[in-house]
């Protein structure tokens, strides 16, 4: 078979697109994961009853993981029309990740803690592998994915932090693969979405897509499909080293919001993004003012972090006593 060679001057398209929805339950997550091209529901949490009241869409019950493990192309397809679904919707990632996780489990013993009956280190790394796998198996379809998490609040000093729920590292897998990362929230009774990073939640916006009030989903069923193809469009009309350029600017403050250890912060000190005269000064800043609030102190001779260490406070001494005249 011959291959494919793309000359410097034609464009790589983006064609399918990896989009995360994090927020609150109850939010409206589901049902604004239904507002795409042709969705199909893969319910993990066994709830898609609660987002089908008003909006009918397909939808498969999955209760472990053999019942989706050898998922075809052609599987994903309406068994009375033989109509194409064009948008996967995993409702919700977290619960997909603890399904493979019983699954390595029962597998494999060996990568199982024995001390919290948690996965293992190596454990862990095949569940990052074993996602990932099966996240470009469906984008590889030709099916832009949506993933439906729930939110996960975390303080960082006095700031409230907000990021997608996910067992073990697994959550920094899947900023990296996401295209588009979104956090669902209510004002009042509007609902919101912003697919910016903040200092208050992850984001990754490659259109650069301005805070949306979600609209009557009832009225407006194509919302999330209207976004979708609007990123996709902005994004080929981008250079390839403009998209990569973003997508690593995004990835490298998602990785510094979700620094924890002093471990994590010094990691990030050698970020391609961060290290060195070409390093980006808004996440040098960023890392410098997350590290403060989390208790370390960067030091330049020795070009890393440690923890503060209170200084002794001065105890002044005890006022003298004035004589009382007799």
């Amino acid at each position: 078979m011959a291959i494919k060679i793309i000359k410097p001057t034609q464009p790589i398209l983006t064609e399918n697109l990896i989009i995360v929805l994090y927020g609150s339950p109850g939010v409206g997550k589901t049902t604004l994961g239904f507002s795409t091209n042709k969705p199909l529901l893969l319910d993990f949490d066994l709830g898609c009853q609660r987002a089908l009241q008003n909006i009918k869409k397909h939808s498969v019950q999955i209760k472990q993981w053999s019942d989706i493990s050898d998922l075809s192309k052609d599987d994903l397809k309406d068994q009375d029309t033989g109509e194409e679904f064009n948008t996967i919707v995993i409702d919700t990632a977290g619960r997909l990740l603890e399904i493979m996780e019983t699954q390595i489990k029962n597998d494999n013993p060996r990568l199982i803690n024995k001390m919290n009956g948690g996965l293992s280190l190596p454990g862990y790394g095949q569940l990052n592998t074993m996602f990932k796998s099966f996240m470009m198996k469906l984008k590889s379809y030709g099916k832009d994915i949506i993933l439906i998490m729930h939110d996960k609040e975390d303080k960082s000093g006095d700031t409230v932090f907000v990021r997608p729920d996910a067992i073990g590292s697994s959550k920094t897998e899947i900023t990296k693969i996401a295209d588009l990362m979104g956090y669902v929230s209510m004002s009042g009774k509007e609902r919101h979405i912003d697919f910016n990073p903040t200092e208050n939640h992850l984001g990754k916006n490659c259109a650069e897509i301005a805070e949306q009030k979600i609209p009557n989903l009832v009225e407006h069923k194509e919302f999330l499909a209207d976004l979708i193809a609007f990123t996709k469009d902005k994004m080929n009309a981008k250079s390839e080293e403009m998209i990569q350029a973003e997508i690593e600017f995004d990835e490298a403050l998602n990785l510094i919001c979700l620094a924890e250890t002093v471990e994590d912060f010094n990691k990030l000190t050698a970020h391609k993004m961060i290290a060195g005269k070409t390093g980006n000064k808004i996440l040098r800043v960023k890392l410098m003012d997350e590290a403060k609030a989390n208790g370390f102190a960067y030091h330049v001779e020795s070009k890393c972090f440690s923890p503060i260490v209170p200084t002794p406070e001065t105890v002044a001494p005890p006022a003298e006593t004035p004589e009382v005249a007799v």
